[in-house]
């Protein structure tokens, strides 16, 4: 690089890869790039990012970095704290490092992009050009839309859309930027930010990341739709923690599946749980409000929600019904809860406990190693059934009939509630009052058909004003 040449700038966030990472890869057509991180910790937590997600940031940057070496490309950190400190950070730096263009990957939230385009207009008064990319999804939010141009409020018709939108050159991977020259800009050194998270059970590797999304593919997807719902049996992929913090992009997962699967990858059931992630983000991007709180069906605004000191047994798995229980402590153990427990413990908090789901959103991003915003806001409005495609009101689920389903010989539930183990198959499930005092296990804290009975009333009544 001269004294006088132009520099493109890559503004990294939730896309910590050096592959399929377009922004990174056109700024290297470019011209030199040089690579910026801003470091948000306040900003992070009051977005309830959970310790171990920020310390799974923090080594996929450093991991991330060691790449950028090979390639020649520096990484510059600028610590933030607020989003609001980052356009005149951006700037300052621009001018310094004689930046011609500013490259990034879009994110949807609201409080995201208004940083975004307030960093667009400081940089554009001077003279810095910006490129924004859709790295974080496949179809571009807005491009799925039904028969009136508008956007999909429901599922399936989405997804049967979505896949006669995407090509499969929609799959094809973006290449790693180039090794470019050396020059005299030095990386910064990354410093230490974020919490602990289960390192034996989750990478910051880039080879080992594609390695395990291999071999799930190889071993596991065929039996995918089969093995999903099991919390007991190795059925997932697991890679969403990676996907949230962008060491993996969507679209690496699907052209890998292709390569396997052939025409039909497009089809199958682990595409179909990918395709809700898009959902959620098209979501999100159409309406504000979904950042800020509000459910997407309005009355779910009005719905009366106990104010319950239950909540804390809730979250230490102290329920007394062991699959709920089981799910909340594999949460606070690992920084990851199976999806269909998910599912069954969101569905116990606001059916049968009645309490607010943004209680259960919030907790849970505070403690997911892989807390992705709007697919968890998604995931708690369905289960609430104040949602886009929401669960019906009147559905609501049996935890017993649950357990007894989706972990039939308990093993999931002995794992993580280890003193129920020595109950047998058929009666770990629900447990006698006599078993939990002997196993110093709680008993219930809610009685399923009282509260259930209860709960339907309330809905009924409440969903009958729309």
């Amino acid at each position: 690089m001269t004294q006088t040449e132009k520099t493109q700038l890559v503004w990294l966030r939730n896309d910590l890869r050096i592959t399929d990472n377009p922004a990174l890869y056109n700024a290297s057509k470019n011209g030199f790039t040089v690579a910026v991180f801003c470091i948000c910790e306040k900003q992070w937590q009051e977005h309830n990012d959970s310790p171990a997600k920020i310390g799974l940031i923090r080594d996929t940057l450093i991991a991330l970095a060691k790449q950028l070496n090979t390639k020649n490309i520096p990484v510059k950190i600028l610590i933030s704290d607020w989003y609001a400190n980052i356009p005149k950070q951006l700037a300052k730096l621009c001018s310094k490092l004689n930046v011609e263009s500013i490259w990034f990957n879009n994110e949807y939230p609201v409080n995201e992009a208004k940083r975004d385009l307030q960093v667009e207009k400081a940089l554009s008064h001077i003279g810095v050009n910006t490129h924004r990319f859709d790295g974080d999804v496949i179809a571009k939010p807005g491009s799925v839309v039904n028969g009136s141009g508008s956007m999909f409020q429901v599922f399936t018709p989405f997804a049967n859309r979505w896949r006669k939108t995407i090509t499969l050159s929609d799959l094809d991977v973006v290449k790693a930027p180039r090794k470019q020259s050396e020059s005299a800009i030095k990386s910064d050194k990354i410093p230490a930010f974020g919490g602990n998270y289960r390192e034996d059970l989750w990478l910051s590797d880039a080879n080992k990341i594609h390695a395990h999304l291999e071999s799930f593919i190889q071993n596991r997807e065929s039996d995918y739709e089969e093995n999903r719902d099991f919390p007991n049996i190795n059925g997932t992929s697991t890679v969403s923690p990676y996907l949230t913090v962008g060491s993996l992009s969507v679209r690496e997962c699907l052209n890998t599946l292709l390569k396997h699967s052939g025409h039909e990858a497009l089809e199958k059931q682990w595409t179909t749980e990918l395709i809700w992630r898009e959902f959620y983000r098209h979501l999100m991007a159409k309406d504000k409000k979904l950042s800020k709180g509000y459910c997407f069906k309005h009355v779910g605004d009005n719905l009366p929600w106990n104010n319950d000191k239950l909540f804390d047994q809730w979250c230490l798995g102290q329920t007394g019904y062991p699959i709920v229980d089981a799910g909340m402590r594999q949460l606070n153990q690992t920084g990851w809860m199976h999806n269909r427990v998910r599912m069954i413990v969101a569905a116990f908090l606001t059916k049968l406990m009645r309490i607010d789901w943004h209680l259960g959103e919030t907790y849970f991003m505070q403690h997911l190693i892989d807390g992705d915003f709007a697919s968890n806001n998604g995931g708690w409005q369905w289960s609430a059934s104040v949602g886009a495609d929401a669960v019906p009101y009147f559905r609501i689920f049996n935890p017993y009939r649950q357990s007894e389903k989706f972990d039939p010989n308990g093993d999931y539930i002995r794992r993580f509630v280890p003193e129920l183990k020595s109950i047998t198959d058929k009666k770990i499930h629900q447990p006698t009052d006599t078993q939990c005092a002997t196993l110093n296990y709680p008993k219930p804290i809610v009685d399923y058909a009282k509260e259930r009975k209860y709960t339907l009333d309330i809905l009924e009544k409440t969903f009958k004003q729309i």
